[in-house]
């Protein structure tokens, strides 16, 4: 668990290992400085790519294998956008919750989580994230 500021009761992140060899893992992608509903990318394009590795490397300590399956959900995201740099926004997010897919894999490597990415990109209003569309 990754804690916020001062106050220990609250999170901006927690995993959790299941004893059936699933995890969970949550986090806070934004917030809402001086009024702006807004999402940091590097809050998502890298931890969910982490997340993913860290999870795999979890459960192999316990002898779980893939295959793997990954499935991502936004959850009150309705209204914020994400601040690509420079103060530029994207689109606010039309669709809350925003199901972001399921990825069943041997290996997920992260190229097998670009669906995943997509979709995020395209609650958003953007058809691709710049990272995904120049590899």
């Amino acid at each position: 668990m990754r804690r916020s500021g001062d106050d220990p009761r609250i999170a901006r992140a927690w995993s959790y290992n299941h004893r059936r060899g699933y995890v969970d893992h949550a986090w806070i992608i934004g917030g809402v400085p001086n009024g702006r509903h807004l999402i940091w990318r590097r809050y998502v394009e890298e931890a969910i790519i982490g997340a993913v590795r860290g999870s795999i490397t979890r459960l192999n300590n316990y002898g779980i294998d893939g295959p793997w399956v990954v499935m991502a959900t936004l959850i009150n995201v309705k209204g914020f956008a994400v601040i690509m740099g420079d103060d530029y926004l994207t689109d606010a997010a039309w669709q809350d919750p925003a199901f972001l897919g399921q990825i069943t894999d041997d290996h997920l490597a992260p190229a097998s989580l670009k669906p995943m990415l997509v979709a995020f990109w395209r609650v958003f209003g953007v058809d691709v994230s710049p990272e995904l569309s120049e590899g």
